[in-house]
């Protein structure tokens, strides 16, 4: 049997590899990117830089590109909804850092 893959799901491209969550069901860790911009940018600033992300991630070459490189699905998201998933892995994580007595060295 191949090594489980880290994601909730299995991936297309790999047949026959399982997920983790095949193992552990309740396992829930998963990778993303994102774009950021500093604070204070203006609002249509940000609506221009999401609509030109938008048009690019909808090309089935840029999901393809990521597939093939085993780098995930391309998925478009709202900046409110962007914040709050940042927001629930930031108290989920923080919650275990704090737990464990992480530190940075």
């Amino acid at each position: 049997m191949a090594e489980p893959v880290a994601s909730r799901e299995p991936i297309d491209e790999l047949p026959g590899v399982p997920s983790v969550s095949e193992f552990y069901p309740s396992y829930g860790l998963s990778s993303w990117q994102g774009l950021f911009a500093p604070a204070g940018t203006p609002q249509s600033v940000i609506e221009r830089l999401r609509a030109a992300v938008s048009e690019v991630t909808a090309e089935k070459a840029f999901d393809a590109s990521l597939r093939a490189t085993l780098s995930g699905k391309s998925y478009r998201s709202t900046p409110e909804a962007f914040a709050a998933q940042i927001k629930s892995e930031r108290e989920t994580f923080g919650a275990l850092i704090r737990t464990l007595n992480m530190k940075i060295q």
